[in-house]
């Protein structure tokens, strides 16, 4: 649940030149203490290492597909050039962004 930007954290986002996605940052990746959530040094390194494997991963997995039937996760490889342009002229939606 999203809690509820007061009227005093609007203006103060603006003032100091914040983002309201700049929140969402802060909350998802900082440290909960008792009247805060602080963005520390040791967070902000982990969520770029995380960030950088993610980004190491993508590069590895580039051109894989998974093969799915039926909701059931049938198989996964690197199809060849011909196989895969088959799949990307045939695409269909299944909630995954494109």
């Amino acid at each position: 649940m999203q809690p509820t930007i007061s009227r005093h954290a609007q203006v103060r986002i603006r003032q100091r030149g914040y983002r309201e996605r700049d929140i969402d940052t802060v909350m998802a990746h900082g440290t909960v203490c008792a009247e805060a959530i602080v963005l520390t040094d040791k967070d902000v390194r982990k969520a770029i290492e995380a960030r950088k494997r993610e980004i190491q991963d993508l590069e590895r997995l580039r051109g894989t597909a998974v093969v799915v039937n039926d909701e059931t996760i049938a198989t996964i490889y690197r199809p060849d050039q011909a196989r895969l342009r088959r799949f990307l002229s045939r695409r269909r939606g299944m909630g995954v962004e494109q």
